[in-house]
This record gives C-alpha cells, structure tokens and sequence, in this order.
C-alpha cells in the first residue's frame, strides 16, 4: 500500500512539474486534488469507465427493472450502499453484516436495510445522485466518486463548476437500487395494503387517510377519553418488516434485541385532548390509535409516514417509513 501512494505522488509531482511549463502556480480549487485523484485512477483503474460528470465505474451489474430516468420524474429513491474511502476503509454503511465485520454494528440505535433518499436535495451527493441516475431498478454499481462530487448542497452543470467551487474527500460507493418512487404516498400505502393483506384476511378499514385500526381485545370498560384526561398504555413499535425499533416492555425488548439499561421500561403516560392534533406526547398516528380506544382495550394501528415521523430517520425508524405500533390502554386518570 505505501509502495502504491508512494507511485502515486511521484505521478502526480510530475504532472505537477509539467503544469509549471505552462504557468508558474497552481491556483484552481482541485488542481492538486485532482492530480492525485488522477494519478490514484491511472495506477489502480486504468480501464474504468467515466460517466456523469467525472464519476468512474469500476463493477456493474444491470437491473431488469424500470429506469432511474430524471429526478423529476421519480423524486425518490430506494436503496442500499456502502461507501469507502481510496484505501479501502469503510465509512458508511446500510449492511448488518458489514456492519458486523468492521465492528460497528448498533442494534440499539441504528438501522440496516434500504433506505428512502430523496432525489436531487441534500439527502444524496452529485456524485451519489450520478451513480444512480443511469441505473433501472435491481441494478447495483461500484463507483469512484472524486471529492468535488461529494457535496450534498451544491450543484453544477459541468465538471469545472464542480472543480472551481467543491472541495471533499474521495470516496468509492457500492450502491443497489431496489425501486424508484413517483408518487411516496401512493408508495406507502400500497405497502401497508400489501401488508394487511398477507396479515390481516378480514379487510381492515381505514379509520383515517392512511390509518389503520386492528381491535385485538375489547374494552374492560366503555369509556372514553377526554381534554385533561392521562392514559397509561404498554406499546410496541414494529416497521412493516417485522422490526421492533420501540417497546415500553422490557421483554419484548429484550426478545428484539433493543434492550438498554438507560430506558426505564414502564407504561407510557400519555395528556389526552379532545382533539388528537393537540395530543404532543406521541406521533400523529399513535396520537389517533389512542383517541379511539377505551380502558382495558388492545389493539393495533398502522399508519404512513405523514403520521409518523415523516422524511427524518429517528434511530431504528428510516425516513419515510409506515409504522405499526401494537398498544394496550391500562390504567386512566380522569380530569
């Protein structure tokens, strides 16, 4: 490896010296970022093929699916990656199992699977984004991606306004594309459809647009709950892949994996209202499961993104995620 850099900068001093012929210093942003990045190219990819606007693919394997096509016309993204530096070093990760072989594997607090990312914004680099542009879905690329393609806020229409305006660290990114999304709604929904189907064989009726309700025992008592009134319910959070990210019951956490000595597990109190919007304890989507339960009832809701934490990843929970959260209203203190 040291004999490899070592090839390198003697590369990269000479195209130095050549650009000396033609002017006496190197002012551009990249000039020696580049020459390096150029120099690291010719010696471990010389054959690699350019595209975007200066990324190199180095492993390819086409998808059969639909194309990327423009941001425009599918805004979102679906998938998994890991990215590296020259050298090798893994920096990030969606993989459990590579996760696992680096050592940074966190079932308490991180998530491994596809993930959403919203196109064209800050949520993916020019690079990531040029990466994936090409692709049709089921497809995976292994690209190098130069430091003045690594921002997530700025934009260019040419590599130089990229090189004059972009500094960043190289970096070489295994990325698959798992889907494309037009409509992250129409999305969603289809999943938490798909997913009531294969779970639930009576139709389960939306109580709300883009909420579920699954009664699993009825009420001890009818009465319902008001402005004022505190709750105590035992819950768990599931994604629709079965994944526990939340539970106030330590067994079940324990079961999951999730377990932490720093969370007290106990019931959760909740500040009822009249109206589930002013509810502030617990996301929209809980906020509704709760507003329609009565004491001693069980129960379970199912709700999109918009309920729930919408585009933020909050630990085990990525962006734009549906949620299942299994609840059993306990003990109530009345106003």
């Amino acid at each position: 490896m040291e004999m490899n850099r070592l090839g390198i900068l003697v590369i990269a001093a000479a195209a130095a010296v050549c650009v000396s012929c033609v002017r006496s210093e190197s002012s551009g942003l990249n000039d020696a970022n580049k020459r390096y990045f150029d120099a690291w190219m010719k010696i471990n990819h010389p054959d690699a093929k350019r595209d975007g606007l200066g990324i190199y693919i180095l492993e390819e394997t086409a998808g059969t699916g639909i194309s990327a096509g423009k941001a425009e016309d599918y805004p979102y993204a679906y998938i998994s990656y890991t990215t590296t530096d020259l050298e090798g070093n893994i920096s990030e990760t969606t993989d459990a199992d590579v996760a696992k072989q680096i050592g940074t594997y966190n079932a308490n607090s991180t998530y491994y699977g596809p993930i959403i990312r919203l196109r064209n914004s800050t949520a993916l680099t020019a690079g990531q984004e040029m990466v994936i542009d090409p692709m049709k879905v089921g497809g995976t690329r292994k690209a190098v991606i130069p430091g003045w393609l690594n921002s997530a806020t700025y934009r260019a229409s040419t590599e130089e306004g990229y090189l004059n305006n972009v500094t960043g660290s190289d970096a070489i990114m295994t990325l698959t594309l798992h889907d494309v999304i037009k409509d992250l709604t129409a999305w969603q929904l289809d999943s938490i459809s798909r997913y009531l189907s294969h779970h639930y064989p009576t139709p389960v009726d939306s109580l709300k647009y883009g909420f579920y309700y699954i009664q699993t025992q009825p009420p001890t008592e009818d009465v319902g709950f008001g402005s004022g009134d505190k709750v105590y319910v035992n819950y768990t959070g599931r994604l629709l892949n079965g994944r526990v990210f939340d539970s106030s019951i330590a067994d079940t956490a324990k079961v999951a994996g999730i377990y932490t000595s720093s969370k007290e597990y106990e019931p959760l109190e909740v500040n009822m209202a009249d109206d589930y919007n002013e509810i502030t304890d617990v996301v929209k989507g809980m906020a509704i499961c709760l507003s329609v339960m009565k004491k001693g009832e069980k129960g379970t809701c199912i709700f999109y993104s918009d309920l729930g934490y919408e585009g933020t990843a909050k630990g085990l929970i990525p962006a734009f995620s549906p949620l299942r959260f299994d609840v059993e209203m306990l003990g109530t203190e009345k106003k």
